[in-house]
């Protein structure tokens, strides 16, 4: 030790306090005054004398490894499974409404061809008994004078979907010549 039992420092300790706390950074400044703390002898530390147990006799330490364990897992099966599900039974609903949507496009098609037959010769497509049509649809027409004047008359076309799916109705007033 030299100069009146100083101990010569680096230039940059001069700022610096024993304890850390002069340091900038904070995190340096605790690494610091853990440092400080293990070179102390246990009795100061708070340790009462007491040796530090040797490796063998502490008990094992808790490993932590990083993963799933098979419990996490299966859960995020199932609940991957569930969204699946849902997802299925959206895409088969979906599937149902547009196959729906197709049949009654079609009836209401077979109703307006069925309408403008009645237009151009309305003594062309007056059967009493429904007509059978491609897809499984039957077609009946019906008409009657409407008012006390024949020359205009009431057109109801009736198309029954196939497989009991309901049945779409055309009524319009037609002018005979």
């Amino acid at each position: 030790m030299a100069h009146g039992g100083r101990r010569l420092r680096a230039r940059g300790d001069a700022r610096r306090r024993p304890d850390g706390a002069g340091l900038r950074n904070p995190r340096h400044a605790r690494r610091v005054a853990a440092r400080q703390l293990r070179l102390r002898r246990p009795e100061q530390r708070g340790g009462g004398g007491r040796r530090a147990r040797t490796s063998h006799l502490q008990p094992p330490r808790a490993v932590r490894r990083s993963g799933l364990t098979l419990l996490e897992t299966m859960v995020a099966l199932v609940i991957l499974g569930l969204v699946v599900v849902g997802f299925l039974a959206v895409f088969q609903g979906s599937t149902r409404l547009a196959r729906d949507s197709e049949r009654w496009a079609e009836a209401v098609a077979y109703a307006e061809d069925a309408m403008e037959a009645v237009k151009l010769d309305p003594a062309e497509l007056l059967a009493p008994a429904p007509v059978e049509l491609r897809g499984g649809f039957e077609r009946s027409v019906e008409t009657r004078a409407w008012g006390g004047d024949d020359s205009v008359r009431v057109v109801t076309v009736v198309v029954t979907l196939p497989d009991g799916g309901g049945h779409m109705t055309l009524t319009r007033l037609v002018a005979t010549r």
